[in-house]
């Protein structure tokens, strides 16, 4: 008798426990998703950093530029 009622508690428990794995494996890999997605937006963002201050410079460099040629002064470039 001790031996039919365990039976159908470690059925029990074989389901739960795949039900768990079940679960855990989901869970990884809406995890696995959300992380490479996340690594996208952050090139985006990087990509778009990276766009701005080169952006920036150029316009400081045109600002100085700007200035020099306002100012009355000769611009001289060297080329080798």
């Amino acid at each position: 008798m001790k031996e039919g009622k365990k039976e159908p508690r470690s059925q029990m428990d074989l389901q739960v426990q795949s039900d768990t794995v079940s679960q855990l494996k989901r869970v990884t890999c809406e995890l696995r998703e959300e992380l490479e997605h996340e690594r996208g937006r952050r090139l985006d963002l990087l990509g778009n950093v990276s766009r701005l201050f080169s952006k920036r410079g150029m316009d400081r460099s045109n600002f100085a530029l700007i200035n020099l040629k306002m100012s009355g002064h000769t611009i001289l470039f060297a080329t080798s």
